[in-house]
């Protein structure tokens, strides 16, 4: 992650380039330094985000199974969620994490 000098003398030269908004991906690379920082942090964000929906849904597979008011689609959507985790683990691992 760059310095905060870094980061504001970036900011500074998107400001004088665009006339307007500077675009979302020109500032997230300003702000962490690298496209790759990014994607990184994407990755990792995501990857935490589908961990907490599969233990999510098991915890709420359990509890349905114990009350009587499971229903199947909440396996497909388990199912959704291990591929999603899957995938942005994948992503981590290309991206050097």
């Amino acid at each position: 992650m760059p310095h905060a000098q870094d980061e504001l003398a970036a900011l500074a030269l998107l400001e004088r380039r665009f006339d307007g908004p500077i675009p979302r991906p020109l500032r997230l690379m300003a702000r962490h330094g690298s496209a790759m920082a990014v994607h990184i942090l994407q990755a990792e964000g995501q990857a935490a985000f589908f961990r907490a929906m599969v233990q999510g849904q098991l915890r709420a597979i359990r509890l349905r199974r114990a009350d009587g008011s499971f229903y199947p689609e909440m396996l497909a959507d388990l199912a959704l969620y291990r591929r999603q985790w899957r995938r942005w683990r994948r992503a981590l691992k290309r991206l050097g994490r």
